[in-house]
């Protein structure tokens, strides 16, 4: 899938990279929308999707670890993009990291 200009908060064209069959069109639109709550809700329910987790509600540790680098970057940059820079996992590590955090 290929945002054209407009879609995104830049005018550059970007694509959406997975390495498993996630669909993130819903979380695009939502954070799109700036429905940052139901976009937090739909990342949870992406990331229990791609780990074939849903049943249980909940991750392992082996889960995380297995979890395909490319689709959590996919998420990652959806957040950042669309948030401003002010959402994401990265922004997260970030903030820890300057706490102290390890």
């Amino acid at each position: 899938m290929v945002f054209r200009a407009g879609d995104r908060l830049t005018n550059r064209p970007y694509e959406i990279k997975k390495e498993i069959g996630m669909d993130y069109t819903r979380l695009r639109d939502l954070l799109a929308a700036g429905k940052w709550k139901k976009a937090n809700w739909e990342t949870g329910q992406v990331i229990l999707r791609a780990a074939n987790r849903e049943e249980e509600g909940w991750l392992r540790y082996e889960d995380i670890e297995k979890f395909p680098k490319t689709d959590f970057r996919t998420m990652d940059d959806l957040w950042v993009e669309y948030s401003s820079g002010c959402f994401g996992f990265s922004v997260q590590k970030r903030i820890w990291e300057r706490l102290g955090g390890t």
